[in-house]
């Protein structure tokens, strides 16, 4: 988001970022080209409507340019805190979607917001038959522009979770390992595997453990946090279907990363043998149809126009690209009329 605004500011769009922090008991404001403010999140229900006329107050005071034209939201956990907001400063709610669960979030809610914004083809039909085409568009999430071409070292397998079904990251694991178990040791890929403390993550971690792949492995609950990480990542996993359209995911693939994927038809920028290799929902807990893919990434036998495919299609995600779409969309919900984003 803070690319985004920064890429937006370019364009005559002045705009400040509120995060709604479960734990935090008050507002804070931190200055600079983009204004922040840190907000109290998960508030019982009867301190809401004062939670949302402190977020109006601050909104207006730290962006300092007049009333606020519109509100975006970004994820469920806020949609509450955002709608009651908006009310308050009279404007009008844009969402912004990133997985079929937001989506059917804010399908339920179709009254409530003025616009949605999806960040693939396939979420946004899936709203508008609820919405009605007028009122859902389709932008991806926002990456800053390349700063390198070199290619990866090969130094990382990186999984996306949070995992929900712990048998599927179990038979990822035993594919990794029987793909890389007769590499050496010194070109042997650590895994960087995103889990939290629930079930499922605890599930897979002991599942490590059994298989003595814990001096291989670093589990970190904030992947989004260290992009260097996916820079020089051998390739990027996700293992499970209908996660959060990420742009992590998109930054390998802007690295030349060939991801490998549970199969999604919500996903619309991961084609199999085009920009991606996936796994149909057959194979997801067969150990052997990862390593097949592992031993092609790891090998260097996939084909080299995958990774072409991968950074040409990661290009919808750049800045220079986003920022004009968000800029026409936010003039035309504020202002009236403007040029149709297909035609920019």
């Amino acid at each position: 988001m803070l690319r985004l605004a920064v890429a937006l500011a370019a364009e005559g769009v002045n705009t400040t970022i509120g995060h709604a922090r479960n734990g935090e008991e008050s507002t804070s404001i931190t200055q600079g080209p983009i204004p922040q403010i840190t907000l109290p999140g998960n508030m019982p229900f009867w301190l809401r409507e004062g939670a949302a006329r402190l977020a109006a107050e601050q909104f207006e005071h730290a962006g300092g340019h007049g009333p606020i034209d519109a509100l975006v939201v970004s994820g469920n956990e806020s949609f509450d805190l955002a709608l009651r907001t908006s009310r308050i400063l009279d404007c009008p709610l844009i969402a912004d979607v990133r997985s079929r669960e937001e989506a059917d979030f804010i399908a339920r809610r179709p009254e409530h917001v003025s616009l949605a914004v999806a960040s693939t083809e396939p979420l946004q039909s899936r709203m508008a038959a609820r919405l009605g085409e007028d009122h859902v568009e389709c932008i991806r999430p926002c990456l800053p522009a390349v700063t390198s071409q070199e290619p990866s070292d090969g130094r990382f397998m990186v999984m996306l979770g949070p995992p929900r079904d712990a048998s599927i990251w179990n038979a990822v694991l035993d594919g990794v390992s029987d793909a890389t178990s007769q590499l050496g040791e010194e070109i042997r890929p650590m895994l960087a595997i995103e889990l939290l403390e629930h079930r499922a993550d605890q599930q897979v971690w002991a599942h490590a453990r059994e298989r003595g792949l814990l001096d291989r492995v670093v589990s970190i609950d904030q992947i989004d946090h260290l992009r260097p990480l996916l820079s020089s990542a051998a390739s990027i996993i996700i293992p499970e279907p209908r996660q959060t359209v990420r742009s992590v995911f998109a930054q390998a693939m802007q690295r030349g990363v060939v991801p490998i994927a549970a199969e999604d038809n919500d996903m619309d920028f991961i084609e199999d043998g085009v920009t991606a290799m996936t796994l149909r929902t057959s194979e997801l807990r067969k150990p052997s149809a990862w390593a097949e893919r592992v031993h092609a990434v790891c090998s260097d036998c996939a084909d080299l126009p995958l990774s072409g495919n991968a950074r040409e299609r990661a290009s919808e995600f750049l800045a220079s690209r986003v920022a004009p779409c968000w800029a026409t969309l936010l003039h035309s919900m504020v202002h009236g009329d403007s040029i149709p984003l297909s035609q920019i």
